[in-house]
């Protein structure tokens, strides 16, 4: 992976030792990017290339020594936007590998960058896939460049909510037998822009960009590289589809809500920080948080009254404790105070009551506010689909099961292409004892989204009650390699324990009691490592201790299954009462399923 502050390098070519590049495809190659790209830069922004011309037609070179001469005198390099790190204090930069920002398992890695071009431009109201381009001509990813147009239409089309009309492929496929250039086809489209792409196959090594252009005036709106191991052939282009619609569908929406009604707008910078926060915040890794919440300040330091900014602070807080051991009360004091001043800069700010009323139920255990707050958010913009997902998981920790389904599925129709939501539903299945519908459920996201270890973890806990504790262990291991919540070392001990090596889980344990010593770990984390040694006196004193610090992991004590068997202990009845939670045994979940049973969602 390339260092993502620095331009791309030329890469060397023979033709560099003659001093000329003979043709577009290696002006593109030297310069590290698409022929349509270079096309764009000779007319925009005066890349030196010449014309021979002849009776029959003309070919293009370029001078090397007048690239190079290019390439210095621009005023600034392409802003890749996904640094390596965040910016210390005082501007410096820590040296950090790209693997804090993406799970280190990740089969897809994303450098997202933005032209130094770019400005904010009024919101688009339509746009036309063009045709991907096979850029070295191979035969082995025709299939991939063929297809993925009309993978990413179909997508993109089939979002509900989507602000953006997405022109028809037949109605792209016959302007493009009239014109190969993009701008070209977007005006006998009618289009206000056109997403453009090329996939390139180095080896093993696939490469995917894609550019989003105005018509209007050629800028460049949004860009992104997507890098790839050419493996498991039939789901590539699937994935890859999945990714770019997932990428470009948060771009488009968020362009539409980006100021609230009656202010002016934001500075560019401050923008492109937020839409940079909005894109980590959605890998949902500690990683990927930390350099959210870096990009959502750097956005309210470029403007301080940016709401937006703020209530995506408050959702980073909000849901940085299940990613990051981290003690629970110094991040939700930072996520509600970042969620009341959004509210203050914008009282009808859908995003802000959500953040809000989540850090209600899961820290501050307010949980009639919560839902006043979750009603207000919805009501405020029905199509925010983490306020519904939100809502559904307090709705199970009310063992409310009906009303989360409904309220996850929602949250599903909305966003189809979130791993977090679609791995959710899984949830009130889980919780009612409907095991076999809810591995059905996690197996089929993990498959979908290979990269997630959210899957994986629920999918060893569904084992785990059904007393398949190898299968068990084998899905925590694998939750472990993909980056996964810290979680997965007190579920390992758990399921070692469980399945009979006592030894394997107090070799965990002991790691866990040492890690402590270091640094926060999350009491929960421990009780489960405890109950897996069969000490249950010990993990009642860590399910208080998390109580005392109002763990977040603890919200759904009174109806997760793995403490079926501490139920009847008066120290663990007295904790669910003291959070005001109802304490359901399996009898109780499984009755309030029966409205789940015909459900055609499934």
């Amino acid at each position: 992976m390339e260092n993502a502050n620095l331009r791309p390098k030329p890469v060397p070519l023979q033709d560099r030792a003659s001093g000329t590049l003979t043709s577009w495809k290696d002006i593109a190659s030297f310069l590290r990017t698409s022929v349509r790209t270079v096309q764009r830069w000779e007319q925009t922004e005066h890349l030196p290339v010449h014309r021979h011309k002849h009776a029959s037609g003309g070919t293009v070179y370029a001078k090397v020594s007048e690239l190079d001469a290019w390439l210095a005198a621009r005023s600034k390099p392409p802003d890749l936007g996904v640094p390596e790190s965040p910016p210390e204090p005082g501007g410096r930069r820590r040296s950090l590998r790209w693997a804090t920002a993406l799970s280190a398992g990740a089969l897809l890695a994303s450098v997202l960058w933005f032209d130094p071009r770019v400005r904010l431009q009024p919101p688009l109201a339509s746009l036309a896939v063009l045709p991907f381009t096979n850029e070295r001509s191979d035969t082995n990813t025709e299939y991939l460049s063929e297809g993925l147009a009309d993978g990413i239409t179909r997508r993109l089309s089939g979002l509900p909510q989507l602000p953006v009309r997405v022109i028809a492929q037949t109605a792209v496929a016959a302007v493009n037998r009239q014109t190969r250039d993009p701008l070209d086809a977007g005006r006998l489209l009618n289009a206000e822009a056109v997403l453009t792409g090329s996939v390139t196959q180095r080896g093993s090594d696939l490469s995917i960009r894609v550019e989003l252009v105005s018509v209007r005036d050629n800028t460049l709106l949004w860009g992104e590289r997507f890098d790839r191991k050419l493996t498991s052939v039939p789901l590539l282009r699937e994935q890859i589809v999945r990714e770019i619609a997932s990428t470009l569908h948060l771009r488009l929406s968020e362009s539409r809500r980006r100021n609230p009604a009656g202010r002016e707008a934001v500075s560019p910078e401050a923008h492109r920080n937020y839409l940079r926060g909005r894109y980590h915040w959605n890998r949902r890794t500690a990683g990927g948080l930390n350099l959210a919440i870096d990009y959502f300040q750097r956005a309210i330091a470029e403007d301080p009254a940016y709401a937006l900014a703020y209530a995506g602070l408050a959702e980073s807080y909000a849901v940085f404790s299940y990613y990051s051991p981290t003690p629970p009360g110094e991040i939700a004091v930072k996520g509600m105070a970042a969620a009341r001043k959004a509210l203050e800069l914008d009282p009808s700010l859908s995003e802000a009551w959500t953040a809000r009323a989540h850090l209600e139920s899961d820290y501050e255990w307010r949980w009639e506010a919560a839902e006043q707050h979750f009603r207000q958010a919805i009501a405020l913009d029905d199509n925010n689909a983490t306020a519904h997902h939100w809502f559904s998981e307090h709705l199970a920790a009310m063992g409310r099961f009906a009303e989360q389904w409904d309220e996850i599925n929602r949250a599903a129709a909305l966003d189809p292409l979130s791993p977090v939501i679609a791995n959710n539903r899984g949830r009130a299945l889980y919780f009612t004892g409907r095991y076999d519908d809810a591995a059905g459920i996690y197996r089929k996201v993990a498959a979908e989204f290979p990269q997630s270890g959210n899957p994986r973890q629920d999918l060893g806990k569904v084992l785990l009650v059904k007393g398949m504790y190898r299968e068990a262990t084998e899905e925590f291991h694998k939750m472990q390699e993909l980056g996964g919540a810290y979680i997965h070392s007190g579920l390992l001990a758990l399921a070692y324990g469980l399945a009979g090596d006592s030894g394997r889980a107090r070799e965990i344990q002991q790691s866990l009691i040492a890690r402590s010593g270091r640094g926060y770990l999350p009491p929960y984390v421990m009780a489960l490592a405890a109950l897996g040694l069969g000490d249950r006196n010990g993990a009642l004193t860590w399910i208080e201790k998390a109580a005392n610090e109002r763990s977040q992991t603890l919200r759904w004590i009174g109806v997760e299954p793995l403490f079926d068997g501490l139920r009847d202990e008066p120290r663990f009845r007295a904790v669910v009462l003291r959070m005001g939670l109802p304490l359901l045994s399996p009898s109780a979940r499984r009755e309030r399923a029966v409205s789940l049973l015909s459900s055609p969602d499934l």
